[in-house]
This record gives C-alpha cells, structure tokens and sequence, in this order.
C-alpha cells in the first residue's frame, strides 16, 4: 500500500520528471538556470572544465540535490565551485 509520500512522489515524478542516458548532460556551467534536480536514482558526476582538462568534482547519488541556483530570485549562470 503506498502512503502519502509514495503518492506525492509519483505525482510529482508524472509531472517533472526526467531520465537522462548514462554519460548524457544535464546542464553546462554557463547555461541559463531554469531548473535544479532532485536525483532519484542512478549517480552524477559533477565536472569543473578548466584550460580543455575536465576534472571531477563530486559524484552525487539519490536524494542530492543540485542546480539548486535556479531557484533564487536572482539566479546568475551556472557555475561549479
């Protein structure tokens, strides 16, 4: 039996959300925030591009939430730090 939270889950699953391919791009540092991401399931690889060297930053796994700059009033380019 699902409770409440399965239920709002679902529904917000239903109306926002997304799959992406393994190796796929969500966003790229420089792009206009529109939105941030709830990971569901699966695993993301932050990356910080500097001088044509990709390096890691993060690997974030279910539950992390990212891209959060979207959400302030104000937002500026994406960015890694």
């Amino acid at each position: 039996m699902m409770d409440a939270g399965d239920s709002q889950r679902t529904e917000l699953w239903e109306q926002f959300g997304r799959e992406f391919e393994a190796g796929a791009t969500s966003f790229a540092e420089g792009d206009e925030p529109n939105c941030c991401f709830l990971l569901q399931s699966g695993r993301v690889r932050l990356v910080k591009r500097t001088r044509q060297v990709e390096r890691s930053l993060t690997i974030l796994g279910a539950g992390d939430l990212f891209g959060e700059g979207a959400l302030l009033s104000a937002p500026t380019p994406r960015g890694a730090k």
